[in-house]
């Protein structure tokens, strides 16, 4: 049976042994992508490893277009983790002053000093603070400065493949419809779900697999594919547990190539380069490689498993979650983008929205943005009525108190430009129906003529003179 269905059996070691010994090796985009996220000294030990095989190393050309695209996002993402870790410091210290106030009558202990406690507890964040303030300092500019971007250049010059004919594309795209409509490995997740890829961009892992079929035709040498992508259409799941690559991927390239393909994640990849290539590896780079990996697919695997992503979607759809676990389950299921869209399009109930305003801690930001006129009418308006702001905006307009442009901005934004042209043309007409009733000749002349008789009092005068 074995012989039959070969890609359902694990490697015997025999196996294992001749696929290292000549396969090619192709990382995804999100290896390359990871290293960002590393230690220098993990970056060093998996780049040594690069090293090793760098006459076997090679990547699709869809593999590093992707990566350079994404490498600006994750670079900028790492720097703001500073910032958030500043607000955990803030929003703790403010936390302790309410609970210590909340709880504690230090008026009435013989040893505890009130001010001395909070002082003590605001040292201990203030230094926290100013450590990330030094490490912030330090963090490099990988914008500017990219030695990470540097390195993966040097590796993989004249090791990238040519990119595919705008006609080829499109028969690729074409044959994705029918391969996801039929749940057919790779890529038929990333067409699915709150964090599905919109247009063309969905084929991504579809192109990329025909590019490294390709590549095993040309060269007639076996696979090994790294990747940190652990969704199902790579990897053969199992109630929660992972077997290996999907069999029908060993099986399409078997039949397409005549070779073998093997899937490892980064930290089962650098475990077996320990033995295989015989590289030094520390036992805290695989550990921290893990960690890398988990934090981005255990939380949406537990979410799934446990059945509570619906639960969770309601939760936030209701607001009927606090701001720091509304923010949390937002971003561990990937619907920032979604929301930030949803918001911005003004397609969001009030409630909704306000939650996830809050959630994702961007009321400042758009109070600035309505206030500095810098928000679409739609989105503005949105914004206002999700943040209860109409009445004091209204009393605003009324008393005043705003800035002629952002005065402008949310008389259109909540719709009150008719009303209010209404008013000025109904008190413009109100004074022009009055001018014809009093005509300003009659009333207000000056000089002589303004101290001319009336006739009634002309009358009342000759009858005084007859007396």
């Amino acid at each position: 049976m074995r012989s039959m269905f070969p890609c359902y059996y694990p490697l015997t070691k025999k196996q294992f042994d001749e696929l290292w010994k000549e396969c090619l090796f192709v990382p995804d985009a999100n290896v390359l992508l990871d290293l960002y996220r590393y230690t220098a000294d993990t970056q060093k030990e998996l780049i040594d490893i690069f090293d090793k095989i760098s006459d076997r190393l090679w990547v699709p050309h869809q593999i590093a277009l992707e990566y350079l695209r994404r490498r600006p996002h994750v670079i900028a993402s790492q720097a703001t983790i500073y910032q958030k870790a500043k607000g955990v410091v803030l929003t703790l210290t403010d936390t302790a002053k309410k609970e210590i106030e909340k709880h504690f009558n230090f008026r009435s202990h013989p040893f505890l000093d009130k001010e001395a406690f909070l002082e003590n507890i605001e040292s201990a964040l203030s230094k926290i603070n100013k450590e990330l303030d030094e490490q912030e300092e330090k963090h490099p500019d990988l914008l500017r400065n990219d030695y990470i971007l540097e390195k993966a250049s040097t590796l993989f010059e004249g090791k990238v493949g040519s990119p595919y004919s705008a006609e080829k594309l499109k028969e690729i795209c074409n044959e994705g419809k029918l391969r996801y409509s039929n749940k057919v490995p790779p890529g038929y997740k990333d067409a699915t779900g709150p964090n599905k890829k919109e247009g063309n961009a969905k084929y991504g892992d579809l192109i990329l697999w025909y590019q490294i079929i390709d590549k095993a035709k040309e060269l007639g040498k076996p696979i090994i594919f790294i990747t940190n992508d652990g969704k199902e259409d790579w990897w053969w799941i199992s109630k929660g547990e992972t077997l290996g690559c999907r069999p029908e991927l060993i099986e399409e390239m078997q039949k397409k190539a005549s070779v073998f393909f093997h899937l490892y994640n980064s930290e089962r990849f650098i475990s077996y380069a320990k033995d295989y290539l015989e590289v030094t590896i520390k036992e805290e780079s695989i550990n921290e490689v893990r960690d890398v990996r988990m934090y981005d697919e255990s939380i949406q695997r537990a979410i799934d498993a446990l059945g509570y992503r619906s639960d969770i979607e309601n939760a936030i759809k209701n607001a009927t979650l606090g701001a720091g676990m509304s923010k949390a389950a937002i971003d561990a299921l990937g619907y920032r983008s979604n929301i930030e869209n949803a918001i911005k399009n003004a397609t969001l109930g009030a409630g909704m929205s306000k939650a996830a305003i809050d959630a994702l801690g961007y009321r400042s930001n758009i109070e600035n943005a309505i206030k500095n006129a810098t928000l679409g009418a739609g989105m503005s308006k949105a914004a206002i009525d999700a943040l209860g702001y109409r009445s004091n905006i209204e009393n605003a307009i009324k008393n005043a108190t705003l800035g002629a442009s952002a005065l402008q901005a949310v008389i259109d934004a909540i719709d009150h430009r008719p009303d209010i042209e209404r008013d000025t043309w109904a008190v413009t007409e109100a004074r022009q129906a009055d001018e014809v009733a009093h005509p300003t000749s009659d009333v207000l002349k000056s000089g002589e003529d303004s101290a001319e008789e009336l006739p009634e009092d002309k009358e009342v005068n000759k009858n005084k003179k007859d007396s």
